[in-house]
């Protein structure tokens, strides 16, 4: 059995609308309940369809937020070139860390999502994070688009020296220096 592409990509925006509304939501218990019932249904159905995971959608949809994962903030490149990329994201509610701000685990994954793209702009080019620096400089606020950055400043070899910025307008919320290195395939 196959799924369009659409009703993937329909599916993730109504999972991360879920998401993002369950945790900035306090049902009741019986509502809970009901939903944990919901979950676990699902859970097992969707659980006939596993497929290995160079079958996966998610991680492989260059056309949808995020590649079509459901674990990272959403996210839609703007630009992608052999010197970097440029994209925007908004961290949903699901990503709060206190104070109306993203957690910071969340920017770095992000971070770590990207740099990996401006690396492996589409060659067969196949790399691993040796190290990813991530400086918190402001409060990354979510559900407001932002905007991200991320260049390849030096290559030497094997390794890839990558810098970004996480901005919202002018304000510096997060940056990033990073060295992928190229592995064998």
């Amino acid at each position: 059995m196959t799924i369009s592409p659409d009703a993937y990509a329909r599916t993730q925006a109504a999972t991360n609308i879920f998401l993002d509304r369950l945790v900035g939501s306090r049902p009741d218990d019986a509502t809970m309940a009901e939903l944990v019932v919901h979950l676990d249904e699902w859970a097992d159905r969707l659980g006939a369809f596993a497929v290995a995971e160079e079958e996966c959608y998610a991680g492989r949809r260059l056309d949808l937020p995020a590649k079509g994962r459901f674990t990272v903030p959403v996210y839609m490149f703007d630009s992608v070139d052999e010197h970097g990329v440029a994209a925007t994201v908004t961290f949903g509610r699901r990503f709060l860390g206190v104070g109306a701000a993203a957690h910071g685990g969340a920017i770095a994954m992000l971070f770590d999502e990207v740099v990996g793209r401006a690396v492996n702009d589409g060659s067969a080019l196949r790399t691993r994070t040796a190290y990813l620096h991530v400086n918190y400089r402001a409060l990354t606020p979510i559900d407001k688009p932002l905007t991200l950055t991320v260049r390849v400043a030096a290559s030497e070899g094997r390794k890839r020296f990558v810098r970004g910025e996480l901005k919202d307008g002018s304000i510096v919320c997060a940056d990033v220096d990073a060295l992928l290195v190229e592995v064998s395939k």
